[in-house]
């Protein structure tokens, strides 16, 4: 069932018929099951309801705070460890065999742990009585620092719509341009 309902979400994002097959794995050829490695990202961006042909028309206003190294260090602690030793670092307290996937998926929870922090606060909000914000990160004046500045940088670029700034960048250039003409005239 979610597979045809996001087909079907899929569609009423204008996402087109080839990346729809592709992302539901509908296209079950030996080529897009074994070599076609990189994920339909115009499906991608459909489901996700941006603008599927536009790779870069959408603007997340809490990835412009970053979380202080210390907070980010307390979300999986052992994450920089594994990391060193996997970079065979001077100083490793480990040693261990060099993997491609396994050095994207470390890769991929050092940038996570910005995600969940930014996101944290939010869901926090939402919903306070969840068992982890019983942790003692969330109970920082660092952490408590940090969510004051995401909620902060919310509420000023949220209120400034990116497709309307540029609507009223192009109306006024466009009124510009035919005041410029018609003075010619």
């Amino acid at each position: 069932m979610p597979r045809s309902s996001g087909a079907r979400i899929a569609e009423a994002n204008s996402v087109p018929e080839a990346q729809i097959r592709r992302g539901g794995r509908w296209n079950s050829d030996q080529m897009t099951g074994c070599y076609l490695t990189d994920l339909p990202r115009q499906f991608m961006r459909g489901m996700a309801d941006f603008e599927p042909d536009y790779a870069s028309n959408y603007f997340v206003p809490r990835e412009t705070v970053q979380p202080p190294p210390s907070l980010r260090r307390r979300v999986w602690p052992q994450l920089d460890r594994w990391r060193e030793a996997h970079l065979d670092l001077p100083g490793a307290s480990e040693a261990v065999e060099p993997n491609l996937a396994a050095g994207g998926f470390l890769e991929l929870l050092d940038k996570l742990r910005d995600v969940f922090l930014q996101d944290s606060v939010f869901v926090r909000r939402s919903h306070p009585y969840y068992p982890i914000f019983r942790d003692a990160l969330f109970a920082t004046a660092e952490y408590a620092s940090f969510a004051i500045a995401v909620e902060a940088a919310i509420d000023t670029l949220c209120h400034e719509d990116p497709h309307l700034v540029a609507i009223a960048k192009a109306i006024s250039s466009v009124n510009e341009r035919l005041w410029s003409l018609i003075s010619v005239i």
